[in-house]
């Protein structure tokens, strides 16, 4: 009796479990049917070519057609470049006034807008609005601001006021820094976004309850805002650093690596290599060498994104 009521159970079980295995593989086939696409388009657009730069970095190149081996020469003639270092050094640059004006200011005007009550979706539209212009138009139109006669909007400015006139991009010493004054006024909105989604994500009621011991504006974002937001702001910092390490576009477009190559990045070098003095093997060489210092950064940017997704 017992031995067929446990064959009825196992009986009725049967087709429940061939169902489960069949939604089972019919998910896992529809998975890897939408992953599939997007792993072709990522081996054949993105680590096809860098291992092919990397293996033809060991070559003397004709065009884009490797010649002859050469082994180390073209990293030993790309670094052994008197530009290389300063391309280096500018690369750097890049990276500290980038943090120092597109990392710092949108944290601290996500943590005040997030506390205004009235017309914060004004400011926000506001705010976001030049991540709409493109990459290239701002940078136009930050040089044509720049323009170091009258004619350009800010030294017009400056003369009205009474104010003598700067050379901004024509100054070696500060290109930089006003190149990253433009960037930093493009991405401020999308950096935003980020962290206010990351503020709307903090318990309301933590604030709440500061409010009723009479915490200001200082004692919550002390207390509560930065340390609930603090993994979020060490991911984008470290994203930052790769972003801007491999600046090249508005560099390009403002100042072409000028005056005397004092504003001339990692990035900008390459382009001038591949496409202007036409040393292909270089420009991959320096792209190699470019890849292995963000390595470096990435490895240590997914250890943070490790250990802050488990907190």
């Amino acid at each position: 009796m017992k031995k067929n009521i446990l064959d009825k159970f196992a009986a009725d079980d049967r087709p429940m479990t061939l169902n489960k295995r069949k939604k089972i593989r019919t998910t896992t086939i529809i998975a890897w049917g939408f992953m599939i696409p997007n792993l072709l388009a990522l081996t054949l657009c993105l680590w096809k070519p860098i291992a092919t730069s990397f293996i033809y970095s060991f070559f003397r190149m004709q065009g884009y057609t490797p010649v002859e081996f050469v082994g180390f020469d073209n990293y030993a003639k790309v670094i052994n470049d008197t530009h290389f270092i300063l391309a280096v050094t500018n690369s750097l640059k890049y990276v500290f006034w980038e943090l120092l004006l597109g990392f710092l200011p949108p944290v601290l005007i996500a943590i005040l807008l997030n506390e205004v009550r009235y017309g914060h979706k004004t400011l926000k539209f506001l705010i976001y609005f030049p991540v709409i212009v493109p990459g290239i138009v701002s940078a136009l139109m930050w040089k044509i601001f720049y323009e170091p006669s009258a004619s350009g909007l800010i030294n017009n400015i400056l003369l009205k006021l009474g104010l003598e006139m700067q050379p901004f991009l024509n100054s070696p010493k500060g290109v930089i820094f006003w190149i990253c004054v433009s960037s930093a006024w493009g991405a401020l909105g999308g950096n935003l976004i980020y962290y206010l989604a990351s503020l709307q994500g903090i318990n309301s009621e933590l604030y709440e309850a500061a409010s009723i011991e009479g915490a200001g504006i200082i004692q919550r974002a002390r207390y509560i805002t930065i340390p609930q937001m603090s993994g979020v702001v060490l991911l984008f910092l470290v994203k930052k650093i790769i972003t801007v390490f491999q600046i090249m576009e508005r560099p390009l477009t403002m100042t072409d690596g000028g005056p005397n190559f004092a504003s001339m990045p990692i990035g900008l070098q390459m382009y001038r290599y591949a496409f202007e003095t036409f040393k292909t093997e270089y420009a991959l060489a320096l792209g190699v060498v470019q890849f292995l210092m963000l390595i470096c950064i990435t490895i240590f940017y997914f250890f943070l994104q490790k250990r802050v997704t488990t907190e």
